[in-house]
């Protein structure tokens, strides 16, 4: 996965000052890959696009449990900034 990270047409998303590839930031916050391109396709930053997938009710079924650690991280860290 490391080599897969290492290309130019890779999309890079910052959230909170971490910067990280789009594919490797979805893994671990269990968003839909397409929620959050068509947001940063949009013109938002990312930034921008992570709070608006954090408040999306997309996606927030029952079978919807991957990446709960993660987006709990991300609002505690919210909140701390906050």
């Amino acid at each position: 996965m490391e080599q897969q990270a290492n290309k130019r047409n890779n999309r890079v998303v910052s959230y909170q000052g971490e910067t990280m590839h789009l594919a490797e930031f979805v893994r671990r916050a269990g968003f839909s890959k397409i929620m959050l391109m068509t947001r940063l396709n949009r013109g938002m930053t990312g930034d921008a696009a992570v709070e608006s997938a954090l408040s999306s009710t997309y996606g927030k079924g029952q079978n919807a449990r991957r990446g709960r650690m993660f987006t709990t991280w991300l609002r505690v860290a919210r909140a701390i900034n906050s």
